[in-house]
């Protein structure tokens, strides 16, 4: 048997679990160059109950697949075992494992869902729209203040419940979307250089307007840098079978 790696499991689930695997040549060309993943005759055992007995497991690089089966039946801890490297694969190949289980709500739709999934980009979302509020606030006068409209192009993603439970209610602007005087709406918490900035340029409306136009910019260019402007694409090729493209009357009509 093989003691697990901690990576994916907590201290209670490591003395649950065990595994075997047969010896693996890890110097063979054969494995340190394959880009497939080949595991024969493995075993996972939890509580004494057999999950997988002298199982095989063949990927084949460049395809996809999904893992189907009841709850209990061990697809999570596979793919743990397999990330955390109880389960041993070829060196060349990358792991990422995402742990989470997505909450939908009853008027969102399933791409919707998904893509709040993302919670670095909902952080970002959030970031860019407060941001954008303020500006507009600053400068009622020019309409264009800000020249990409994160506003209304991501406002249907933008989650305000969010803001109820963090402010425990709060004054609503016209979009809806809560207004807070708390400065993290638009800085990250150790982002203390920034912070200090905007306290100092608080009562100096022009000045303060300069600033955070510069900085709703630095972030806008990350977001995109980040490919979270085409999050949409990536998640409709997810939903449905990862193909080229999908018109939005199919889309409208499977996921709503």
């Amino acid at each position: 048997m093989k003691e697990l790696n901690e990576g994916g499991f907590n201290e209670n689930e490591i003395n649950q679990f065990s595994v075997s695997q047969p010896p693996i040549d890890e110097t063979s060309v054969n494995f340190t160059e394959s880009m497939n993943v080949s595991i024969d005759h493995f075993t996972i055992s939890c509580n004494n109950k057999v999950l997988f007995d002298d199982t095989d497991l063949q990927l084949v690089f460049g395809k996809k697949y999904g893992l189907i089966g009841q709850n209990g039946a061990g697809k999570s801890t596979l793919l743990r075992m397999i990330n955390n490297g109880s389960l041993i694969i070829p060196p060349k190949l990358s792991k990422l494992y995402v742990e989470q289980e997505i909450v939908g709500k009853y008027d969102e739709n399933c791409l919707q869902s998904v893509l709040k999934s993302n919670t670095q980009r909902q952080s970002y979302i959030k970031k860019l729209i407060k941001l954008e509020l303020k500006l507009k606030a600053l400068d009622e006068e020019n309409e264009d203040v800000v020249e990409d409209n994160n506003l209304e192009l991501f406002f249907n993603e933008y989650d305000s419940d969010d803001d109820e439970s963090e402010n425990g209610g709060g004054k609503s602007d016209n979009h809806g979307v809560l207004e807070s005087a708390e400065h993290l709406d638009y800085f990250d918490e150790d982002d203390h250089q920034l912070i200090q900035r905007y306290n100092e340029l608080e009562n100096n409306p022009k000045e303060l307007l300069d600033f955070l136009l510069d900085y709703y910019n630095q972030v806008s260019e990350a977001f995109q840098d980040l490919g979270f402007y085409e999050s949409e694409i990536g998640a409709r090729k997810i939903l449905f079978g990862f193909l080229e493209s999908i018109d939005d009357y199919a889309l409208s009509f499977i996921i709503n």
